[in-house]
């Protein structure tokens, strides 16, 4: 018979294996909608099975903005708890990569494997920081080094991007919304004064919620 963790909190075994499916690598920080059409879990069942998870503390559920008239998707992320669960399991588990919170994460997640959908055979990194700094995700293809900058506030934008252009030849900055994009562009060309100039050929914009497809 199979013995459930000490830990569980007294969870079922259908919830622990969904809780178990959440942290491979293809399925982290997935929408909830993706996630459970992905493993043919229907929508009921799914929520069911995290409330069970949510009310033990082994996940945590969250809101992520997306910029998009249709507002926010919701992801589930195990606790520490969680992990601490599934360790206890044997489960081989993934974690998000990068560093901040998990708005920040999902982002990454989700333009690396944009990227590396787009760039078979590219090199896609996250937290690249060649050029001194820690860079959201980098893309290598074709001999061209890309920076692309999750940019959910303008807190240290143009210092980020002068960094950036001494180790890339070009900065893709994601925001959440067109005024974002205008408020950003404003920062800059404030602050880099005639640096803006000189360096607007190799900034570009990209709305983050273009990232975003489900791949399932």
């Amino acid at each position: 018979a199979f013995l459930l963790p000490k830990h569980a909190g007294g969870v079922s075994l259908d919830a622990l294996k969904y809780l178990e499916a959440s942290v491979e690598e293809e399925y982290l920080l997935d929408p909830l909608t993706w996630f459970d059409r992905a493993i043919g879990c229907k929508a009921a069942e799914g929520h069911r099975l995290r409330k069970e998870l949510e009310h033990a503390g082994l996940i945590e559920l969250v809101a992520i903005k997306t910029g998009r008239k249709g507002g926010a998707v919701k992801v589930m992320c195990a606790s520490e708890k969680g992990y601490g669960v599934l360790n206890e399991m044997g489960v081989k588990v993934s974690r998000p990569k990068g560093k901040g919170g998990v708005q920040s994460q999902f982002w990454q997640a989700h333009i690396a494997r944009y990227l590396r959908r787009c760039h078979p055979g590219a090199r896609v990194t996250i937290e690249d920081a060649r050029s001194g700094k820690a860079v959201d995700v980098a893309l290598e293809v074709d001999g061209e080094l890309v920076a692309f900058e999750v940019n959910l506030t303008t807190n240290w934008l143009s210092e980020n991007v002068v960094k950036d252009l001494m180790g890339y030849h070009r900065v893709v900055i994601c925001a959440l919304t067109d005024q974002d994009v205008e408020a950003h562009t404003r920062r800059l060309q404030k602050e880099l004064v005639i640096e803006w100039e000189r360096l607007r050929q190799s900034i570009s914009f990209r709305l983050l919620h273009t990232f975003l497809a489900d791949r399932h």
